[in-house]
């Protein structure tokens, strides 16, 4: 196991002690132990007014850090429209990554480092009765925050141990799905949360879904993302809608063929 690994397997077994029977001060003390790439990482994953969410704020502050800020200069000037998406500096395509093992990403390129909360979705109708543009990107269900992000760093452990590790999750429309880890083409460990979409009152799949909620995972530069749908759920052809958002919110989409995977 390379030394990063052990570094960061260390770093994540501390965020899971986190909130396990202590009090402000030794939560505190916890907090403060973490690295500045772990405390990122899981700010997001407590209800905003909770006591955990509150104190890795302040200790986020406290270090000053920056959690991908918005970009003070003015946008640049749209240029001309691309076909699903509304300028070129969103561009999305399929590619195969060279490697130990080869993989298939949707490549995107987006400046997603200028959005305070960016994620990502691709969206997959293998059936002509659902536009995958028209589908709503999942969110996992808040109530159970604490439990969720235990069960990641669990996921992202296997993944780092050379293992494709697997947790089930709820999402908002009460769907369950994956929250799914493993190495991937740009060197490191990702995560995303994957399933099957379903009609109301229907246990067919008409389609599949993967969110990619931290996008630095996924990320060869600041512009360049590589997003490696599970062969799992995404064996099918049909048409894939690629979704770039900033705190849930749509801010760009494209839709494209989508040719499976073997």
């Amino acid at each position: 196991m390379k030394r990063w690994q052990v570094v960061r397997i260390i770093s994540v077994l501390t965020a899971v002690a986190l909130c396990v029977g202590c009090g402000d001060k030794k939560m505190r003390a916890r907090i403060a132990a973490l690295d500045d790439e772990t405390l990122v990482e899981i700010q997001g994953n407590y209800p905003p007014s909770s006591k955990p969410a509150i104190l890795i704020a302040q200790e986020i502050e406290r270090r000053g850090l920056s959690i991908s800020p918005k970009s003070e200069d003015p946008p640049p000037q749209a240029a001309a429209a691309t076909e699903g998406g509304s300028d070129n500096q969103f561009r999305v395509s399929v590619i195969h990554r060279d490697g130990e093992t080869p993989r298939v990403a949707v490549q995107v390129k987006a400046h997603w480092t200028q959005l305070g909360k960016a994620s990502a979705a691709v969206v997959l109708s293998w059936t002509p009765s659902l536009d995958p543009s028209t589908a709503t990107p999942v969110r996992i269900v808040k109530g159970d925050a604490t439990a969720n992000m235990l069960g990641q760093i669990g996921a992202s452990l296997s993944g780092q141990l050379g293992i494709k590790g697997s947790i089930k999750v709820k999402t908002e429309n009460g769907w369950t799905f994956d929250s799914m880890s493993w190495s991937n083409s740009v060197g490191k460990i990702g995560t995303c949360i994957s399933g099957n979409m379903r009609r109301t009152g229907s246990t067919d799949p008409v389609g599949a879904q993967a969110v990619y909620n931290i996008l630095s995972q996924w990320a060869d530069n600041q512009d360049t993302l590589f997003l490696e749908p599970p062969k799992e759920y995404f064996k099918r052809p049909g048409k894939m809608c690629v979704y770039l958002m900033d705190d849930h919110k749509v801010i760009d989409s494209k839709t494209i063929r989508w040719a499976g995977l073997k």
